[in-house]
């Protein structure tokens, strides 16, 4: 979810943000398609570099893991200098009218 979120900010996305943002919505088809969509390789790929970075470690240490994620959000340039907070900072207000 980090990654699908600094996608969603790096990409201004607010639309998916408003949209999803309201409820709960995770057994509707519509958010199911969505995020699915997001995560995809020809979008985010962040289904791949998830595949590619992630199963093949030797085990669940959280070096390993902390190692993998860092590989990945390079890979796929979404690393932690996407200001999330401010990317959507102002939906609040939005999403009230």
């Amino acid at each position: 979810m980090c990654l699908l979120v600094r996608y969603l900010a790096k990409e201004q996305r607010q639309d998916v943000v408003l949209e999803f943002g309201k409820a709960l919505w995770g057994r509707q088809k519509q958010f199911r398609e969505t995020v699915a969509k997001l995560l995809d390789n020809r979008h985010s790929k962040v289904k791949g570099v998830i595949t590619e970075k992630f199963l093949v470690l030797e085990d669940s240490r959280s070096a390993s893991l902390n190692d993998a994620f860092k590989r990945a959000e390079a890979y796929i340039d979404l690393g932690g200098d996407i200001a999330v907070f401010d990317a959507f900072k102002g939906l609040d207000h939005l999403s009230m009218e």
